[in-house]
């Protein structure tokens, strides 16, 4: 298993860039986000990796940190799921995301990837939810496990803010992380609303 790759970045080329290490130069494929971040040619970089192998193929897979790495290598244990696939959805949806939308079942957020239709989306909650609930991952990442159990336990008013933003087209996973962050004990549910709308339109 190669853990990392460090060296000189070369170029990119579509979905992958060639880092040159020790007069090696390698082709590792990253993720539009990760391309987005990418320095310019010539300078100092590392990547963590993950290494694909098939019969007639040895690919690298390129990630600025273990916590996307730690996410690829979660979608690519669900069946159905290859390089590609797992690339797409990091490209469309970010780690921390990813992880919030599969806890909170958010098919909407989870069927933006290219590739990813309702029955993929139901089956990524249904073999990664317990997975990322009982990982290092929800924490690393900021992933409120609990958001689903303190909407149920907690007060009404949280579940009918969410409601509210859902029926305004708001996804399901940006409705519970800005309602559990904005709600303080006391508050009303016009309350709760305004202040998520204003979370949600700074991002």
């Amino acid at each position: 298993m190669i853990a990392f790759i460090s060296g000189k970045l070369c170029g990119l080329s579509g979905n992958s860039v060639i880092i040159d290490n020790n007069g090696i130069g390698y082709l590792v494929y990253v993720s539009t986000a990760a391309l987005s971040k990418m320095p310019s040619a010539g300078s100092d970089i590392k990547l963590f990796t993950h290494l694909n192998v098939k019969e007639d193929d040895l690919s690298l897979y390129g990630f600025f940190d273990a916590d996307e790495l730690n996410m690829f290598v979660l979608l690519r244990s669900v069946s159905g799921i290859g390089p590609k696939v797992a690339l797409s959805v990091l490209s469309s949806i970010s780690p921390k995301e990813l992880g919030l939308a599969i806890v909170t079942d958010d098919i909407k957020t989870l069927s933006k990837a290219q590739g990813i239709g309702r029955k993929i989306a139901d089956r990524l909650v249904l073999e990664l939810r317990d997975k990322i609930e009982t990982s290092s991952l929800a924490q690393k990442t900021g992933i409120d496990i609990n958001s689903q159990q303190a909407l149920k336990t907690d007060s009404s008013e949280r579940q009918d803010a969410v409601d509210a933003l859902l029926a305004l087209g708001h996804s399901k996973s940006e409705s519970v992380r800005s309602v559990m962050e904005v709600t303080e004990d006391g508050m009303g549910t016009d309350t709760i609303i305004r202040l998520a709308l204003k979370r949600i339109s700074r991002k």
